[in-house]
């Protein structure tokens, strides 16, 4: 029993120093076999590049009304939006059209809403339109599939960082104006769709007419930005039309900071006169 016992350890011996495996060699720093050796594969390191995040290839924050309209509004939205029997005449087709039919304009399912109120998306119509909020009736686009979180991301970006027009996309031109009446003053509000050269629409560069006849009473021409003006005549004491005339080739010409000149009757092209009218 005694003999086997010892045949027994001698094999041992001789199996681990036969290997080689005995001398450490073949152990890593902490004393244990790779894993090359043990058929194991290796465990991928965490800081290695390939588990990183890979970056999204469009950045939400530079959502631009251009990458818009190449993207949303022409492949998609235009299909039913564009030409004279656009719906609502909401046209979709252009750049240009999509810039004067959305930003600061009422919205016609719900008078609550501008369609795009520049700064909060969730008060523009649109932007509710394609997130499907029953406060804007149908989903947009209709009967189609919706648009891909991403693309409504990027639509609320855009509106949230300003509803912006890029100067060298887009033309000048009143993307809306308002009226106030406020004891005895008139108040207008225009606003337009790039930055204005403010010295191309001053007090003097503008017609005002009370009952076709040139005002002689002041009024005063305030720039709240350079974006939007506003003009305070003094209320006719007596019940009369008023009529505002400004781009009048006669006096000026209104032009942006960057040399575009007003379309001011909406006709596509610079130039033109701009003209509004109302009662008392």
């Amino acid at each position: 029993m005694k003999f086997q016992f010892f045949i027994v350890c001698l094999l041992l011996l001789q199996t681990l120093t036969g290997c080689g495996a005995g001398d450490g060699s073949s152990l890593n720093a902490n004393g244990q076999l790779p894993p090359e050796a043990t058929g194991d594969k290796p465990s991928a390191d965490p800081d290695d590049d390939v588990n990183k995040p890979i970056p999204p290839e469009n950045d939400n924050n530079a959502a631009t009304l251009s990458l818009l309209q190449e993207t949303i509004f022409t492949p998609i939205c235009s299909v039913c939006h564009s030409g004279a029997n656009a719906p609502y005449g909401l046209q979709f087709d252009t750049l240009d059209n999509t810039a004067k039919n959305l930003i600061n304009v009422q919205a016609i399912g719900n008078s609550e809403f501008l369609r795009v109120t520049p700064g909060n998306k969730e008060n523009s119509f649109i932007y509710l339109k394609v997130m499907g909020d029953p406060r804007a009736g149908n989903r947009m686009p209709l009967n189609q599939p919706a648009l891909s979180n991403e693309s409504i991301a990027a639509i609320g970006q855009w509106i949230d960082n300003g509803a912006n027009i890029e100067v060298n996309n887009a033309s000048l031109f009143i993307t809306s104006i308002n009226q106030k009446n406020i004891q005895n003053t008139v108040e207008i509000n225009i606003n337009f769709s790039v930055d204005v050269d403010k010295s191309t629409l001053t007090a003097d560069q503008i017609l005002i007419y009370q009952d076709k006849e040139p005002l002689s009473e002041p009024y005063e021409l305030i720039w709240k930005s350079n974006r939007l003006v506003n003009i305070k005549i003094q209320k006719p004491t007596t019940p009369t039309a008023l009529k505002l005339i400004i781009n009048d080739n006669s006096l000026s010409s209104v032009m942006s900071t960057f040399g575009q000149q007003l379309d001011g009757n909406s006709d596509g092209q610079p130039g033109g006169a701009f003209n509004y009218e109302t009662r008392f």
